[in-house]
């Protein structure tokens, strides 16, 4: 892969950047035909963000000033909590571009922002997890910690955007321990390079799928690219390594830190009306570690091959999302079936399944939102690059170990959770699942409660 990574990163590099360069722009200068920000604030328009204008301002037909696109750039930060989570960050990018001309009309944008253009976004965590396991024989956990995120973003110019996450582990109080800050996000997105979108580096899986296949919020390290198949599909290909974990797992056994974890995942995503969706993806993994299939007492391999179908539907004011994956796995030369599915309703911001997105936009203060869903994983179903898999929504701290069940595949059960902007940048979370092994007798339950801050 690491030959054809970098012919790859070679060919984009050259084609996205080369005889381009920055300069200091006139605000009432033309933004110039070709120039990414029409597409982008089309895209808005579409989605009705954005409205009050005719087609040909947002196709590009005519050439507008840059102090004329920073007026619909303010419409569009105004009416953000309409906005889904792809168009925030189409938002949050035109944000950056026009920023001094933002400024000009009186619309906040950090000094950062304006002279570097390079936009900072903090998160910090405080969480407490506890588990109350329904079999006398198994031992779970509680925990208070918190983490620490600093995300980047900004624009290198008209068809090159960076975007960058550094990340602390989960650090429990009153340990006397501290986590090292990682580089879990870094990757540049050339824009109508070679196809709409190609992103190439260390990224996020999330919203590729709705989550139950393939969510895996960091150290994704390769290609993606996204293009576009008329005005109602979507196609969306990646090939990346996958950063093997270094921590426990729920069944105590550590990942391998060699090996390949290389898997291929192919995705075509078809809008029905206004407010449905219609995915169906396929995924090839060939990896070092794997989830414990119920039968097998020792892993080190895996192969297998996935296939995805999933939607959403919004009924009144909440989201009605499935996913269904099909796999056939082999895992230490031990063949397996499994099948998942995922049912999730919500009246949050977002379809997609709860926690791979907040479900509240945590700008608007005073609003608040529920998700409820219920899952049935069995094991060979998903590989471990799942971000909404058996205990991991809420047991993946203290190195995974805060639930009694064996694997985090191979389990059913509900999850609910709830989210309260108490003010702004200030989010209260609780959490509950209750879940059982599909193979097996264990049993297992947990609540998470914890305070998100974003500034």
């Amino acid at each position: 892969m690491k030959k054809y990574l970098v012919t790859f990163l070679i060919m984009a590099f050259v084609m996205g950047i080369a005889g381009t360069a920055l300069a200091d722009v006139n605000p009432f200068t033309d933004v110039p035909q070709g120039h990414w920000a029409y597409a982008a604030v089309n895209k808005l328009y579409q989605a009705g963000i954005i409205d009050g204008y005719n087609d040909a301002t947002f196709m590009g037909d005519k050439n507008i000033s840059r102090y004329e696109m920073a007026q619909m750039v303010a419409k569009a930060m105004a009416n953000s909590d309409n906005a889904s989570a792809e168009n925030k960050a189409i938002i949050d990018k035109l944000a950056v571009e026009f920023a001094s001309e933002l400024n000009t009309l009186g619309v906040r944008v950090s000094k950062l922002e304006t002279k570097t253009n390079i936009g900072l976004t903090y998160e910090s965590r405080i969480r407490f997890a506890d588990d109350s396991n329904k079999v006398a024989s198994m031992q779970g956990s509680n925990n208070f910690d918190f983490r620490q995120r600093v995300s980047f973003a900004g624009a290198v110019n008209d068809k090159t955007s960076f975007g960058a996450r550094l990340e602390t582990g989960n650090v429990s109080f009153g340990s006397g321990s501290s986590a090292a800050a990682a580089f879990d996000r870094m990757y540049f997105t050339f824009s109508n390079v070679i196809f709409d979108q190609d992103t190439i580096g260390r990224f996020s899986t999330n919203g590729v799928t709705n989550g139950l296949l393939s969510s895996r919020t960091g150290n994704n390290d390769g290609i993606k690219v996204v293009s576009k198949l008329g005005d109602a599909a979507k196609f969306t290909a990646m090939y990346y390594d996958v950063k093997p974990y270094d921590n426990l797992e729920s069944d105590g056994k550590t990942a391998s830190g060699t090996g390949s974890n290389e898997i291929g995942l192919a995705n075509i995503d078809f809008k029905v009306g206004d407010a449905s969706n219609i995915n169906i993806g396929y995924e090839n993994a060939h990896l070092s570690y794997m989830d414990k299939w119920p039968t097998v007492s020792a892993y080190t391999a895996e192969k297998s091959h996935s296939y995805d179908l999933g939607g959403y539907t919004k009924l009144g004011n909440v989201y009605l999302t499935g996913e269904y994956v099909k796999t056939t796995a082999v895992v230490d030369n031990v063949s397996g079936n499994g099948k998942a599915i995922a049912l999730q309703l919500t009246n949050g911001v977002t379809p997609s399944f709860y926690p791979v997105y907040n479900i509240v936009d945590p700008t608007k203060e005073h609003t608040d939102a529920f998700a409820i869903s219920y899952r049935k994983i069995d094991g060979y179903s998903v590989p471990f690059v799942s971000g909404f898999k058996g205990a991991d929504p809420i047991a993946g701290v203290v190195g995974g170990k805060n639930n009694s069940l064996a694997q985090d595949d191979n389990v059913k059960g509900y999850y609910f959770a709830y989210q309260n902007v108490l003010s702004k940048g200030v989010v209260l979370t609780f959490e509950y699942q209750d879940l059982k092994q599909v193979v097996g007798t264990a049993k297992d339950s947990m609540y998470n409660a914890n305070l998100q801050f974003f500034f």
